[in-house]
Parts: structure tokens; sequence; C-alpha cells
């Protein structure tokens, strides 16, 4: 959805929010409401109000100058004007302000509040929490929702997943963002809000999230309010973050981001890969050490809100997580059966069973006189007939891009059918090793 920012000044151009705090706020917004797919679309333009009259009294008069009819116009005051927030309306209009300390968390003075989200809420037709308990100018149904949660769908704030409220009127322990109050609803059953909702009357400490239903709710209302409907855009950005799928010592990879706009971008990333280079939209990898192997990451945070992960296997394939499966008898011994053919197949877990990789066996006996004979060599899987008695070493690796893995070890005893002696079996039992 688009938006548009006002800053209102005093009458010579001095005061207001500054154009980091525009941008702090653009990144609250879709903070908050990109979990529940919704995001904001903004042309880093601000329109500047130079009146004192407006600067001095938050109102919504403020509402009525420089309008829009595409997007939602958000109207931010000084910091030290009267703290307040104010949307035109709940699921009416698509305007609102902000003012005063409910800029700031008192925690935090330098960390924004998420009090915009709470007005934006109301714009995408959010009632509080406490709606219909708590009889406030403009409950349009005055309807307390029951703890049991049995009408919440028909009275309250009509959302099924946001617990009856009394009406907190800011009783939260501003430390521990816990309830102060207690008191009971018409059935006798004590309440027990939820402090930390956006559109609860909170602490401003204490803002974190809107809830599913609530999610659902606002989607709903952009999906079918006219007002809402002319405020959307189809030129959303939606950063990708370019993708590998192995990453080596020897050879370093780049990384992209697509549509990065404006945004400037903190890069993380897993123990097992070093970072070579960046910038705001790319980064260079290569893996720590030549011994550095499993799962690794690359994940970007943007200044937005947004944050991209892209996921990736790193250096040669370890040993200690390829396993050998093998046919053997059902009694449950770790044997081969002699003269019986038996179906030997290797797995890594971190690498898709590296289907159509290469793989290399190795067959050593220890001790005694064996034959071994071999066929069907497919990738991962070989056959293998033994004659003979005694102890077989059978090792296999696997090699991908960054090279091959250690050899993985598996003994077996090779013995002859105590039930066949002529070495005729078929009984098949699968062994990991």
């Amino acid at each position: 959805m688009k938006i548009y920012f006002h800053v209102i000044r005093r009458s010579n151009g001095t005061g207001g929010q500054s154009i980091e705090s525009v941008n702090e706020a653009f990144n609250i917004l879709n903070q908050d409401f990109n979990p529940h797919n919704i995001s904001f679309n903004w042309d880093n333009q601000i329109d500047y109000i130079d009146n004192d009259s407006y600067y001095s009294s938050p109102t919504t008069a403020i509402f009525n100058v420089n309008n829009h009819q595409d997007g939602i116009d958000i109207y931010l005051y000084d910091d030290s004007s009267s703290a307040g927030g104010r949307a035109n309306g709940v699921g009416q209009s698509s305007e609102f302000w902000v003012s005063g300390s409910y800029w700031k968390t008192p925690n935090n003075p330098l960390t924004r509040s998420h009090v915009i989200s709470h007005e934006m809420g109301h714009v995408l037709y959010l009632w509080h929490t406490h709606h219909g308990t708590y009889n406030e100018g403009g409950n349009d149904n005055p309807c307390p929702e029951l703890v049991n949660g049995s009408n919440s769908d028909t009275c309250g704030d009509y959302v099924t997943d946001t617990p009856a409220d009394p009406h907190l009127q800011f009783d939260v322990n501003q430390s521990t963002c816990e309830w102060n109050s207690s008191g009971t609803d018409a059935n006798g059953d004590t309440y027990n809000p939820d402090e930390k909702n956006v559109m609860s009357y909170t602490d401003v400490n204490c803002m974190e999230y809107f809830s599913e239903g609530q999610g659902e709710r606002m989607r709903n209302a952009i999906n079918t309010l006219p007002y809402l409907q002319q405020v959307v855009t189809d030129n959303c950005l939606v950063q990708k973050l370019s993708s590998i799928e192995q990453l080596c010592y020897d050879n370093s990879q780049t990384l992209s981001i697509s549509d990065i706009s404006n945004n400037s971008t903190t890069w993380q990333v897993s123990s097992n890969v070093t970072i070579l280079s960046s910038n705001n939209s790319s980064i260079i990898v290569r893996a720590t050490s030549s011994n550095s192997t499993g799962n690794g990451w690359v994940r970007a945070i943007l200044s937005n809100g947004v944050s991209i992960q892209e996921d990736f296997e790193v250096g040669i394939p370890d040993r200690n997580k390829i396993t050998i499966e093998h046919t053997t008898n059902t009694n449950g011994d770790y044997v081969l059966i002699n003269n019986i053919w038996s179906i030997l197949t290797s797995y890594h877990q971190d690498h898709n069973n590296f289907i159509g990789a290469e793989w290399d066996w190795k067959f050593e006996p220890v001790g005694g006189n064996m034959s071994i004979l071999t066929r069907n060599d497919i990738s991962n899987r070989i056959d293998v007939s033994v004659s003979g008695e005694g102890q077989l070493i059978i090792k296999t690796r696997v090699y991908n891009e960054c090279g091959c893995s250690l050899w993985k070890d598996a003994a077996f005893q090779v013995k002859k059918s105590s039930t066949n002696p002529g070495g005729l079996f078929d009984g098949i039992l699968n062994k990991g090793f």
C-alpha cells in the first residue's frame, strides 16, 4: 500500500521530525505488518507543513492539509508536542497522526515506539482490544467480550484470538509489561489481557505484535473497503537474495540482493562462513577454512525490517553424516552371507543423498582368505558377493565440487549360512552405519 509522510514544522521551517526519524517510522511499519503479508511503499519524499498553528496543537484539522486519495497520509508532529496519536476513524478513512512522547519508548528515548503501527491498525479496521468492554468514544458496539471467548466474533474487537481486555488504561508495569490490575467479566472469570498487543492500551514500551486474527482482519479490510482499495499498489518491491548450493574454501561466491531500493543492509553469516567483502547490495563469502563443512547460511537484514536468508552446504561432505545401508540376514548380525549378493547403499544426510554424485567404494579384508566380487556400481549403490570367512572393512566416500569426504568405514563379518550351507539365503534387513 502506498503511504505519504507529512512532517509538521514551525512557520520558519524549524522543528519537526528528522529524515532519519521518518525512515525509522517507515521501517517500523514494515517490520510490524510484513509478518501478516502487508507491506508499505514510500517514494522517500517528505511533505513539510510549515505552520505555527498546526505545529503547536495536534488536531484532526491536519487531515485536510495536502491529503491524498491514492495513499495513506501519515502526519508526524515534533517530539516536543503533546503526546498523542489519532486515526481519522476506524475503518473509515486513510489518515492518522502521531505526536510528542508517543514517538519514543520511555525506557530508551532513542528508540521509536510502535504507536505508529497502532494508528495504522485503526486505518486497517482494527479496534482497540478493549473495544466493547470499555465504553469509550466511538464505540460502535458496547458489547463486552467474555474471557472464555464464546462471543469474541461478535463483541469486543471482533478478533477471536485476542483475549478479552477490560481496558488496561496504562495499568501495566513499564519494565515487566505485566498487568497490575485484576477484575472479572459477567461470568466471574478473571481477565488476562495481552499486554504486548499493539492494539491494546498498554505502555508504549510493551507494544510488540499483532495477532494472526488481527492480520486476517486487516487483509480482509484491504480487499473490501473502497478507501483502502484506492491505496493498494502493484509495484511492491520484494527483495530476494541470490542462491548458491555449495560454498568452498578455494572458490569464493557472491550473493546479491534484488530491488535493494534505498535500504541499508546488515550482513550475518554462519560460523563456517567468512565474509571477504560486502556492500548494501552484495556480499562475497567463502568457507572459513579448508576443514569447514556442514550447513551454512548468509542472512541480509534490511533497514526496512526485511530479513532474507540463503542456506547452502559448506566444504567437503562430512564423513560423520554418511550412512551405509545393506541387506543382511534377519537375526540382526552385521554380516555378509558367504556367496550371497548383498546390496550396499550410501547416503549423506546434508546433501540430498547425492543422487547422481560420485562415490568411491573400497574393500579391505582383515585376516582370512576372501574373494570379493562387485557389480551394478551405480553412484551410491553397489552389489557385493564375498566368498570365504572373516572380517571385511567396507569403505565409502563421496565427492562434491569442493572435493571428497574422508572414508566412512563399516565392519562386516563374512559368514556361511547355518541354515543354508550352500549359500542360498534371501532374508533382508536394512542396517545403518
